[in-house]
């Protein structure tokens, strides 16, 4: 089931970044964005999983993605809430600066 939300939210991210994009805008920072939320949805995904193998407690899940349930992950990632979270953050954190110096 998180694999469908996860693939709903990229196709998603995907079209609306391409569209940007194509339209103008600022295609390094919007690459480096798009990096990130695949880097997080990569990451979350395989928290979700160590999750529902018991291998992360739902406190655990909770406070790397924002939501201890993995039904609600395409909630999340269309909200655009998935950047306030730690791992969120991390994510962004990793490629947004270099976006930034190449502006």
């Amino acid at each position: 089931m998180s694999d469908v939300a996860l693939q709903w939210g990229q196709q998603k991210f995907i079209a609306n970044t391409f569209n940007k994009l194509k339209g103008g805008g600022d295609s390094a920072l919007n690459t480096a964005a798009a990096k990130a939320q695949k880097t997080y949805m990569d990451k979350a995904n395989q928290y979700i999983q160590e999750s529902l193998e018991g291998k992360l407690s739902k406190a655990q899940l909770s406070s790397y993605l924002g939501t201890d349930d993995p039904y609600n992950f395409g909630k999340l990632l269309e909200s655009g809430k998935w950047a306030e979270t730690s791992l969120g953050k991390a994510a962004l954190n990793k490629y947004i600066p270099a976006a930034e110096k190449v502006i």
